[in-house]
């Protein structure tokens, strides 16, 4: 899978004033505090924009590239008396998701055109829009992999079976799980699930069953011998026998 192992500690970004200009009700650089800015994918965030005027309408835009595309979110919010937006307490007024959600801005995001998360990490962009002037900004970093864990990988010709194994740090026999997909074939998205559980302590063996080297093709669809010709073609007229 070859996913970099990036991490950094607990940040607090600040979003300062990007030009000069600002609208009429603003009355500071904006500031955006994360919580945290750096951490795995399923780690929830604060997100905290301050310094606006007091009852302040701003929009709040999310950008990210993600494998298969950019995607992106916008939600417009009121300032609190105290110029501030938390997205842990404020629903927005409109945009991509209703209701309060700490991460609306994330799982409400749609694809907008073309684009590829790099390192095995995506880094998400927060523009602060007041008064059609972008008045600041800041990233969110999500990791798929923690510090210390290891991944060990596995294939056909030496090991019998294709799979990356990944192991927390520490000594010691732990229970662990498989991770495999679905009808898409190889590994997919397994390793991402793998890793994320050894940085939460748990190893994990992600796996293929068909589709790789050295697997078996696609049954249901002879083409997938053409599309991956290092796979082996499905075996017809197989006899099964019994003792």
């Amino acid at each position: 899978m070859g996913v970099r192992r990036s991490w950094w500690p607990t940040a607090v970004v600040a979003g300062l004033l990007a030009g000069c200009g600002g609208s009429a009700t603003h009355v500071a650089p904006a500031r955006i505090t994360v919580t945290p800015a750096n951490r795995l994918y399923d780690v929830s965030r604060s997100i905290v924009v301050s310094r606006l005027a007091p009852g302040e309408v701003v929009t709040i835009s999310a950008t990210s590239p993600r494998p298969g595309g950019l995607w992106s979110a916008t939600a417009t919010y009121q300032a609190s008396g105290a110029g501030v937006v938390d997205l842990t307490r404020t629903a927005p007024q409109s945009g991509s998701y209703r209701g309060v959600s700490a991460m609306g801005l994330f799982w409400s995001q749609r694809l907008v055109g073309a684009g590829a998360a790099a390192n095995g990490s995506t880094v998400t962009t927060l523009v602060v829009w007041a008064g059609g002037h972008r008045v600041g900004s800041a990233t969110v970093t999500q990791t798929l992999i923690g510090p210390g864990v290891s991944e060990h990988t596995e294939r056909f010709a030496k090991a019998g079976f294709v799979g990356d194994y990944f192991t927390p740090p520490g000594a010691g026999r732990r229970l662990a799980v498989i991770v495999w997909g679905g009808s898409e074939g190889g590994l997919g998205d397994s390793p991402a699930w793998a890793a994320m559980l050894a940085s939460h302590g748990i190893p994990a063996l992600a796996i293929a069953y068909f589709d790789e080297p050295g697997l078996p093709c696609a049954r249901s669809c002879p083409s997938h011998a053409e599309a991956r010709p290092t796979c082996s073609p499905p075996l017809t007229g197989r006899r099964s026998s019994t003792a």
